[in-house]
């Protein structure tokens, strides 16, 4: 039976193919998120901005002390995760590095272990949100979805297999075109009004968000970019394959 007397068949496999691929995207990107140190370039200057071993600004000169006395015992800090950190570890560190390395050692910590995290009802409303941040993004979830991703990417060629054998001639390129368009567009347009809407809130308020919005706006453009690319490649596709086919058209 000839491949033009199945366009609906077509546009199933169309379908799901372009179903499967924006999952498959919108996976990739979760997983990129999820890793260690984006959770660390977004969390350290909000750990800061709440005050976060805010302790150590009247403390700081004991801990030096300390460490310097006896480098290799372990630090006892008041905090909900336990730290192997050495005095030797911190002996060299400025007021501002010492909080930054410990705010990045408990983020490691609860990242690769989050059952280690012991947070009072108190800490928990203190942090709000990020408290669920660190409960959801740790290495387990990281790797949850680098498995599923590779499923859906998997199924993604699955469906784009008979997706092209039942396009004809130069309107694979198209079709697959039009797949990234739909892929691509919707998610670009909502990340670049998610950009514009962030810099009119800072704008608005000046108050100390600077720190959390520039860990903020380069998340958001990473993953903008993704669909940039997609976007410039779908693009291309389509219209190479519709003046292909008008060539071809204007020859006959």
């Amino acid at each position: 039976m000839s491949k033009t007397r199945h366009p609906l068949l077509r546009g199933f496999f169309g379908f799901l193919f372009t179903v499967f691929l924006f999952l498959t995207v919108a996976g990739y990107n979760a997983y990129r998120l999820t890793s260690f140190d984006t959770v660390k370039n977004f969390a350290v200057p909000l750990f800061q901005e709440l005050g976060f071993l805010s302790f150590l600004d009247n403390f700081y000169p004991q801990i030096m002390q300390l460490a310097q006395q006896n480098p290799d015992a372990s630090l006892e800090l008041p905090i909900p995760v336990r730290l192997d950190i050495k005095g030797r570890d911190v002996v060299n560190l400025s007021q501002a590095e010492i909080k930054e390395y410990l705010i990045t050692s408990v983020l490691r910590t609860v990242y690769l272990h989050p059952e280690d995290l012991k947070l009072s009802k108190t800490d928990r409303e203190k942090l709000g949100l990020l408290a669920a941040v660190l409960d959801i993004f740790n290495q387990s979830t990281h790797e949850l979805i680098r498995m599923s991703t590779l499923v859906l990417l998997a199924l993604s060629l699955v469906f784009l297999f008979p997706f092209l054998y039942l396009s004809l001639g130069f309107s694979k390129l198209s079709g697959l075109g039009a797949s990234l368009l739909m892929v691509s567009l919707p998610a670009y347009a909502s990340l670049y009004a998610a950009r514009i809407s962030l810099e009119r809130t800072l704008a608005e308020n000046r108050v100390a968000l600077d720190n959390i919005a520039g860990s903020l706006r380069p998340l958001i453009f990473e993953v903008q970019m993704s669909y940039t690319v997609l976007l410039a490649a779908g693009l291309l596709l389509l219209f190479s394959g519709w003046a292909t086919n008008l060539l071809l058209r204007e020859r006959k």
